[in-house]
């Protein structure tokens, strides 16, 4: 599943009639970036459709390059930001690939498959911690994998505290006091990948408030070493990651 960790910029759209009855209303066509933000055309590498059914928002997102589509989900809100109800996910030949429960933006339980649609692996997740509670995992011959990893996002390492102190040491926090920036709080928004060694690529600012703070972030992560990788099915998966780093102006 890619990381559902979600934007800003220009939205294309475009509205057209109804065309399964009461099911479904007008769809919304739109743009997204390879970060999952919204974009114009010609910054986009997915094109959407969003539309209306049983009074939840189904957004079906297709790569621009193969017009193939890569997910579908059900969200509570227009925008498809809470998700609600099933996710799919699908292979570049269109396979499924995963699918999820979600109810009021928690994930209930999740599957994973292989090409030929036997069933990878499974996990349900406690609603409250969102941590997996039980797990199975199996090879394509059916049998039970031991110490079977359902999925574990990519991290810092350290983890949060190692986060801490490698911004402590590197990041120059008084910048936007430099640059005469009124007090509050300004918060840059950084996407980026983490590759299966657990290298960083495509480092690029997302949300840059001003005052130096976008350029001083992406120099700092740019000295970041590598990253602890994401598992995803018992495999390293490359992890799309979008990182807060907040400059704050106090009195």
């Amino acid at each position: 599943m890619n990381t559902i960790v979600k934007g800003l910029g220009a939205f294309i759209s475009i509205t057209l009639f109804a065309v399964t009855g009461n099911t479904q209303t007008d769809t919304i066509y739109g743009y997204l970036s390879k970060f999952n933000y919204k974009c114009a055309e010609q910054d986009a590498m997915y094109y959407t459709k969003v539309y209306l059914v049983n009074n939840l928002w189904h957004r079906q997102k297709f790569l621009l390059a193969t017009n193939g589509l890569k997910e579908e989900a059900d969200y509570s809100d227009k925008d498809c930001k809470k998700y609600h109800g099933t996710y799919h996910e699908y292979t570049d030949s269109g396979k499924l690939y995963s699918d999820f429960y979600f109810q009021n933006e928690r994930i209930m339980y999740g599957t994973f498959y292989y090409n030929n649609g036997k069933k990878a692996g499974y996990a349900e997740y406690d609603t409250t911690k969102r941590d997996i509670i039980k797990k199975q995992g199996w090879d394509e011959n059916g049998n039970e994998i031991a110490d079977y990893v359902f999925y574990k996002s990519a991290e810092f390492p350290g983890k949060s505290l190692g986060w801490r102190t490698f911004l402590q040491k590197n990041l120059k926090a008084n910048l936007p006091v430099i640059n005469t920036a009124d007090i509050g709080k300004y918060i840059v928004i950084l996407g980026f990948f983490v590759e299966n060694d657990g290298s960083l690529s495509d480092i690029t600012v997302l949300e840059d408030p001003g005052y130096g703070t976008g350029a001083e972030a992406l120099r700092v992560m740019r000295l970041s070493k590598n990253w602890l990788p994401g598992i995803e099915n018992n495999k390293p998966k490359r992890i799309l990651f979008k990182q807060p780093i907040i400059f704050q102006v106090s009195d």
